[in-house]
């Protein structure tokens, strides 16, 4: 296996989102449709009918959310909350829907996106202070920006800090950051950010392959047993590139 594989594993799953309101959501189809997600609706007959979401993946039962009751403002003048009901996705629901989505791959991400979410799981390290972070520029040249991001890190004393790419241009010496010159095909296709915690629940990742110039297809996720195989996998490739 490689760590092109595990993404290849994550984007042949199935996910399905089944949205259960008496009325579509606007815009969710649109929300999740970067992901490697089938919305579909469920008209529920009644307009006060409690609404929900359903996730599912690979035809296995995931979790659900509960919609939250917006009623809107009476058209008689009064000014009354006394409307119409609209089902909304509040932040509580949306964070839990996020975490059920956990693993669910990306059809594609840029560059800001991807540095975005990376900064996330470096910020992560950063608060833990504990575990090996290990981070895939694809090549060394691509880091000239983040030298600053990783000397910080390496000065918490706990926290082992790995950086990998192809050898095309020479990083300033970084003290306690081991460097891994490498030109095996996994680490040159893909941007990687892995934060392995000595408590193994405060693990995540992000993988992401590029696929074409300057887009990404992969995923992120908080799942320890999944962060365990991304890390196998860079520790091969490590094996393989004798660093």
């Amino acid at each position: 296996m490689s760590l092109r594989d595990v993404i290849a594993a994550a984007e042949a799953t199935p996910t399905h989102l089944r949205v259960c309101a008496p009325a579509e959501l606007p815009g969710i189809a649109d929300r999740f449709g970067a992901r490697n997600v089938t919305v579909e609706y469920t008209r529920l007959p009644a307009v006060d009918d409690e609404a929900f979401v359903v996730v599912s993946r690979d035809g296995a039962f995931v979790g659900s959310v509960g919609l939250a009751p917006v009623r809107s403002r009476s058209d008689d003048g009064s000014g009354g909350l006394d409307g119409p009901v609209e089902w909304r996705l509040d932040s509580v629901a949306m964070e839990r829907l996020l975490e059920l989505l956990d693993d669910v791959a990306y059809t594609s991400l840029d560059r800001r996106q991807m540095l975005a979410t990376s900064r996330e799981i470096e910020d992560r390290a950063w608060r833990v202070g504990r575990g090996r972070l290990y981070t895939g520029f694809q090549s060394f040249s691509a880091m000239r920006d983040q030298v600053g991001v990783y000397r910080r890190l390496a000065t918490k004393p706990g926290l082992d800090v790995h950086v990998f790419g192809e050898p095309d241009w020479e990083p300033p010496p970084m003290e306690t950051v081991a460097v891994h010159p490498s030109d095996d095909p996994d680490i040159a296709r893909t941007w990687f950010v892995v934060f392995e915690g000595t408590d193994r629940l405060d693990s995540c990742a992000l993988l992401a392959e590029e696929r074409s110039p300057g887009e990404f297809y992969g995923f992120w996720t908080y799942d320890p047993d999944r962060v365990a195989a991304i890390v196998r996998e860079i520790r091969g490739a490590m094996t393989r590139s004798g660093t």
